[in-house]
């Protein structure tokens, strides 16, 4: 992805890794996915993506804090309905890491608990955190 197609809404190419900091518990993503649309008014959760990274690299980069974290990649999500886009945001550090996974209802609809098994069905198990501890 050249400098200049990161921008927000970009998309990402089906092999980019995608990486969810933490569990997954249905109470993260809700609280996620409501402070994304009380001000976007719009369904999505932050994750970090960046074509041709590695989960390590993403965590590092991003400096992600959670003791765990889960990886899918663009493409599995895009199988289960959902869609990734770049998000670069104001972040002090990898803010070109950041990025949406944008759910397929209606603003005036609420995610239920089968959107978040069929989400967390996407990722792959906890796995350690490279960058717990170091930042």
């Amino acid at each position: 992805m050249s400098e200049d197609e990161r921008v927000a809404g970009a998309e990402l190419p089906p092999d980019a890794v995608v990486v969810r900091a933490g569990e997954m518990g249905s109470r993260s993503l809700w609280d996620n996915a409501v402070t994304h649309h009380k001000l976007f008014q719009e369904w999505a959760l932050s994750v970090a993506s960046y074509p041709d990274m590695t989960a390590e690299e993403i965590a590092m980069g991003r400096r992600l804090r959670n003791r765990s974290m889960r990886v899918s990649t663009v493409e599995d999500i895009r199988s289960a309905g959902f869609e990734v886009v770049s998000d670069p945001d104001d972040a002090p550090h990898g803010p070109e890491l950041h990025a949406l996974i944008k759910l397929p209802i209606d603003p005036s609809e609420e995610p239920t608990e089968d959107m978040w098994n069929q989400l967390r069905g996407c990722f792959g198990e906890l796995i350690p955190n490279p960058a717990y501890g170091i930042f």
